[in-house]
Formats: structure tokens, sequence, C-alpha cells
């Protein structure tokens, strides 16, 4: 139904950058609803208000793993391997485990909170962030058969169409004054209508009358053997938040929440580009040949990292003109530091995904694990000493660790290392940048990230250059 693409029918080159710049549109577009509609959250929700939701969106992330535990990658790994007539009912079978499991999450979460007694607006916002969650889950299977096919559109489609519900949903409760709640219940029926809308898109996929209900053996063994690294990847995601729920106020959680949300569009960014390299490398290995441009799409990725973040940092001086005018100079700083972290997060996913389709597709869970270690010792000895400055710390030592370690793993799988030399000198021109968020006033922090943008938007226009004459090179001629 949406296969647009088959094999490498593209040129790699081309392809590449085209997929990769539209999930990468696609996902920091959404973000960038969230982030226009920041300011106006500032106006009805405190920064206690913010803590809760922060809380709330933790028990997002951890839904979102536990609903497939891990087997909507493996569609996309494995979707061309498997044999076309066993396709729908193999689909069918991962989908129907994957709504019984969530729905008996569902049920075990409601009595979990009930022993814990959790009740009144903490009660209603936590479950909509754990209903959220898992229908993010169970949306990535059907989007998973749409990014391997390259049905770009139809993935633009569900995510864009999710998105705008959420927001406007979140804004309409949250006017109505129904708190941190509003802020989640926007978020899960947003998640849940995009899910739905998902499932139905792709129904002629599905072969219900043969579904397995026991599946394949090469499905399960791939799974168990990614699933460590996605469950690190996503402790990683949610551990800062958790620590400083435990040795903080909620209030300063809701700050670092908040700063955090002014960096996801980097990871977004990151993951865009990401989601665009992994179906393509499923189809180049499908037609026995795997995309050899992983350094210059790397390098693609990170001018496009920092130029967006520059952007971003310039961006925090919104927050002077809301109430939360007070917090705006801890927040600059903040920020700062978390845009260090998320693009060393972002090399070190990218590289994951090249272990994946290495012979050793083990070796990112050792990469994610190494990761998720030291940032659990660097938040267990900073946050509780320097707060949230000190749970963005351990963000940016536990990331370095991570793109070491990947580094190491990839030299060890492919021989080759010469790329990441470049990158490392790409991320540190990004250093007068945070040097600026804690040093200098307003206005000279102002002129040091429009300097940098400037900078960072030429060399980025030089490398697509440099993709597009790729491109033509890899066309076939008449």
């Amino acid at each position: 139904m949406f296969d647009e693409l088959n094999g490498s029918a593209a040129p790699a080159a081309r392809t590449l950058v085209s997929e990769g710049a539209l999930y990468a549109i696609v996902d920091v577009a959404q973000q960038a609803l969230a982030l226009v509609s920041l300011p106006i959250f500032f106006f009805f929700l405190t920064p206690d208000d913010f803590g809760l939701i922060t809380i709330a969106l933790v028990l997002t992330q951890v839904g979102l793993t536990l609903s497939t535990l891990g087997l909507d990658f493996s569609v996309m790994r494995l979707y061309y391997k498997w044999p076309a007539s066993e396709r729908g009912g193999i689909l069918a079978g991962v989908t129907l485990f994957s709504v019984g499991w969530s729905l008996l999450l569902v049920f075990g979460a409601h009595v979990v909170f009930g022993v814990g007694g959790v009740g009144g607006r903490a009660y209603w916002a936590m479950s909509a962030g754990w209903w959220a969650g898992l229908a993010l889950g169970l949306r990535g299977v059907p989007l998973s058969v749409v990014r391997v096919q390259g049905a770009m559109r139809a993935y633009a489609v569900f995510v864009l169409g999710g998105a705008v519900t959420q927001v406007v949903l979140q804004i309409v409760l949250v006017v109505e004054r129904l708190g941190p709640a509003g802020y989640m219940l926007g978020y899960a029926v947003g998640a849940g209508a995009s899910a739905l809308v998902a499932l139905y898109a792709i129904r002629r996929e599905y072969t219900w009358a043969g579904a397995f209900w026991k599946l394949p053996r090469d499905t399960v063994s791939f799974t168990a053997r990614v699933l460590p690294s996605i469950l690190f990847a996503r402790a990683v995601a949610v551990s800062d938040r958790v620590v400083l729920a435990q040795w903080s106020s909620q209030e300063t959680l809701g700050v670092y929440g908040a700063a955090s949300r002014f960096t996801t569009p980097i990871k977004f960014l990151s993951g865009g580009f990401k989601l665009a390299l992994a179906p393509l490398m499923s189809r180049q290995e499908h037609s026995g040949t795997l995309d050899a441009e992983f350094g210059r799409l790397s390098q693609f990725l990170v001018l496009g990292m920092l130029l967006v973040g520059a952007l971003v940092a310039a961006g925090t001086w919104l927050v002077q003109l809301t109430p939360w005018a007070d917090n705006s100079r801890d927040m600059q700083r903040l920020v700062g530091l978390l845009l260090v972290a998320q693009f060393l997060s972002g090399l070190m996913f990218l590289g994951q995904v090249r272990l994946y389709y290495s012979p050793r597709p083990g070796s990112a869970s050792i990469a994610a694990g190494i990761n998720a270690a030291v940032l659990f010792g660097g938040l267990m000895w900073l946050v509780p000493r320097t707060g949230a400055t000190g749970a963005a710390l351990a963000g940016v030592i536990s990331g370095a660790a991570g793109l070491v370690a990947v580094i190491a793993l990839a030299f060890l799988a492919t021989g080759r290392v010469r790329e990441w030399y470049r990158l490392l000198l790409l991320l540190g021109t990004f250093l007068p940048c945070v040097a600026g968020a804690w040093l200098l006033q307003r206005s000279g922090q102002m002129a040091v990230f429009l300097v940098s943008a400037t900078a960072y938007a030429a060399a980025l226009f030089i490398s697509a250059r440099a993709f597009k004459r790729a491109a033509l090179q890899e066309t076939p001629g008449p």
C-alpha cells in the first residue's frame, strides 16, 4: 500500500538526505508546536505544576518502551526478511501482542497508583502520562511499516496530526484551569488518536485471519538482542528527572523540565536522521549493498544540530517576558549544558544505528550500558551537591562516555574511525555558546549565538551542496 520505494531504487545519498530532511522536519515541527505553546503555559502553570508534568512525562517514556518491548524496531529491521506471504500475519501477531500487553500495563498502573496512595490531580496527570506512552508505543508498529517502505508523506500525516491535536487540546484544557492533569490528558488523547489513524491507514498490510500467535524465532531473537539497548536508552532519557525528583524540590524539577523542553528540537533533529538512516540501511541491505554515506550524513547532521542549538539558545530570552522571569538566568545556563549533552547523545545514537547493522548488533547494547552507568553514577554524585546543574553536567559526561564507547566499538566492527575526528572538532565549536550563557549578559549572549548560528548556516549550506553533487553523481545515466 505504502511501498513508495523498493530496494535501492533511489540513489543512496539523495534518498538519505531527502528522507532524513523530511523526518527531521516532521519531528522538529511537532516539537516546534510544543515550543511555541510553551510561553502560553508559563502564564497558567507554575514551576511546581511543571514538576508534576515532568514526573508524568517520565511515565510516558517508560510506557513508550514497555508497550511493544522493542518489537516495533524489529518490524522495521526484519520487514524485508519476512516472506511476503507471512508478512501480514506476523504484523498482526506483533500488534495483537502489543495491544494485549498494553492493556495489562494499564491495569497494573492503576493498582500501583492505588497502593501508592496517588490521588487528585497527581493521579490524573500520571495516569494520562502512562496512557500516552502506551499509545505512542502502539503507534510505533504502523509507523515502522511506513518508515521501512519509505512512505514519508504517510509518516508526516500520522505524526503531525497527532501533534496538532495534542497541542490544541493541551492549550484548551490548561486555559480551562485543569492544570497538569489537563496538559497530560491532551497529550494522551492526541497520541491515542494518532495511533488509531495510523493503524486504520495500514489495515491492508495486515492478515488478521493468519495472525501469528507465536512470533517467528528470528523476530524474537533480534528483539531480545536489541531490547537491552532500547531499555538503556530509555533509562538514560528519564534518569535525570527521576534523580532530581528524589534529591530536589518539585519546583526545581519543573525549571529543569522546562529547560529540557527548549533543547528537545536537537533530540528530534538527530532522531529524524536516525529514523531515515535505519530504514534506508534496511532497503540497502535487502538489495545486497549497505550505504557508505554515514560519515557525510553525520557531518551534515552535526552542522544542523549546531545551527538549531545556537538558535534555541538565543531564543531563551523569551522566558524573561513571562511570569518565570526570575528563573530565566538559571534556565539559560541549563539550556547551554543540555544542548551539549544532546549533541553528544545524538551522535552516540547514530553510531548505535550503524552497530545494529553490523555483524555484532549487540554491541549497541554495550555502548548504551556504558552511557547509562556513567549517567547514573554522575547523577547520584552531582545532583545532591549541585541540583539541576549537576543533572545537566551528568548528561554531558555520560554523553561523552557513550560516544567514546560507540567509536571504539564501531572501529572494532568496521575498522574505520577517521570520520569521527571531524565530528568532534565541529562539536567543539559550540563551546563559546555555552560559555556565553554562563558569563555574558543577555546582549552579549545574543551576539555570540547569532554569529555562531550564521557560521553554522553557511557551513550547512556548503555541506548540502556537497550532498547534492554526490546525488547527481550516483544518478544513473540515460
